[in-house]
């Protein structure tokens, strides 16, 4: 073979990736009488657009990195040598958030899985700590197994029930708390705040400046706050949420449902009277 066309075989051959990145994490902090809260401020510019490659179970922080190939001979069904899915484990239980990482995509081959791992994010289920693992058989076929973190084993996902923090936050649209978050530059969900890691704006005057003025101050630097599912129940996220953003000295936000038929608005100011609300307007209140 000669030498011109050996270099045009091996640049046939020649693997490329697409790498992403979690956003670099540079400060966290556990808040709360029951350090149910988690801080975490992130690195400016290291977001990509809405992905921070960040969530949160009850008992870890998991940020992802991944690998994947690009280059003509690449498989987008299998999982190819070379592509790697390092996934790094912040402990909350420990006191300087013990740091491990692994790359999934070598576990995941030695289990025997071939195919292409697609997305992978923490979740939580009957108080246990598992990564799930979302994957792409072909074109038409996709799947969900789910990597538990402390057997360190995978197993077959189990169906609803499971809480993660990019779950939407029941209540948010219908009274209005979506859109006053969404005022503040915040994205607000069921075990998340600002998980996308913009810089909150207008909080200097609500109640969660006076009360914890860090961690609002880390959430003008584009911070977010976490959820730890187990601890935090989805009445005490919305009670605590419509607390914190409320103005300073006023107990809660001001918000209304408004029945879609007859206009009548309805004021909310906690969890149960949302509630209420739904199981009366069992149409209007699906989400």
């Amino acid at each position: 073979m000669s030498t011109i066309a050996y270099t045009v075989y091996s640049h046939f051959l020649e693997y490329r990736f697409e790498e992403k990145h979690a956003a670099n994490i540079t400060s966290m902090e556990l808040f709360g009488d029951q350090k149910q809260y988690l801080s975490v401020v992130v690195e400016e510019g290291t977001t990509d657009g809405w992905r921070s490659g960040i969530t949160v179970s009850q008992n870890y922080l998991v940020s992802v990195d991944s690998k994947k190939r690009t280059d003509r001979l690449s498989n987008p069904y299998q999982m190819d040598e070379g592509e790697s899915i390092m996934v790094t484990t912040y402990d909350l239980n420990t006191s300087d958030f013990t740091k491990r990482s692994f790359d999934l995509a070598d576990r995941w081959r030695k289990a025997n899985y071939t195919y292409q791992i697609v997305n992978v994010y923490a979740i939580t289920y009957q108080g246990e700590d598992y990564l799930s693992i979302g994957y792409d058989e072909d074109e038409y076929s996709s799947g969900v197994v789910w990597y538990n973190l402390k057997t360190k084993a995978f197993t077959q996902y189990k169906g609803k029930g499971s809480q993660n923090s990019l779950q939407i936050f029941k209540g948010g649209y219908y009274t209005g708390i979506d859109d006053k978050l969404s005022d503040l530059n915040m994205d607000l969900r069921q075990y998340s705040l600002n998980y996308n890691f913009q810089k909150a704006k207008g909080i200097k005057d609500l109640n969660i400046s006076t009360e914890y003025p860090q961690i609002a101050k880390r959430l003008t630097d584009g911070g977010a706050i976490y959820a730890r599912p187990t601890m935090v129940d989805k009445a005490t996220w919305f009670n605590t949420i419509i607390h914190w953003f409320a103005p300073k000295g006023q107990e809660v936000m001001e918000l209304y449902t408004k029945d879609s038929e007859t206009g009548e608005k309805t004021p909310i100011r906690s969890y149960a009277d949302y509630e209420a609300w739904e199981k009366a307007h069992p149409e209007s209140g699906k989400e």
